[in-house]
């Protein structure tokens, strides 16, 4: 029974360890989506302010592909953010399937989302189709 007990210590020092990764890890997520969610948000507000008609075409024009560029950078840091997120839930991973945890919790999210669209994609789409809106309101709508 001795023997068992350094086991369990052992076992609940490496599950606190995941625990504070895995702590890490969901604030960085939040810091990713609040830094990312800001410059959206300053990107639309840009792009909505340039359909003010007392702007000349060349400030409306000026406004979007400034409202786009934002919007682009923002995702740039949120692919960076998300990188240091792979790194961590990888760390994750390595502990649970090398049973350093006893948790599996990365192992499942990851065989549950396998054919999802990851969030990085969804947004580089979208940007392509910010783009794209903004070109057909150039040419195709004529403003």
């Amino acid at each position: 029974m001795s023997s068992l007990q350094p086991a369990a210590v052992e076992a609940a020092r490496q599950d606190e360890a995941y625990l504070k990764i895995w702590e890490i890890e969901q604030k960085h997520t939040s810091t990713r989506w609040t830094i990312a969610i800001f410059f959206y948000n300053v990107s639309f507000v840009i792009f909505g302010l340039s359909f003010d008609k007392d702007k000349t075409q060349l400030m409306q024009h000026v406004l979007q592909v400034a409202a786009w560029v934002i919007y682009c950078f923002g995702v740039f840091l949120f692919d960076r953010f998300s990188k240091f997120q792979d790194v961590l839930r990888d760390y994750l991973s390595q502990m649970e399937s090398s049973k350093q945890t006893t948790f599996d919790i990365q192992q499942k999210v990851r065989s549950a989302m396998k054919q999802s669209l990851k969030v990085r994609h969804f947004m580089i789409l979208f940007g392509i189709g910010y783009f794209i809106a903004i070109l057909v309101l150039w040419y195709g709508l004529g403003l």
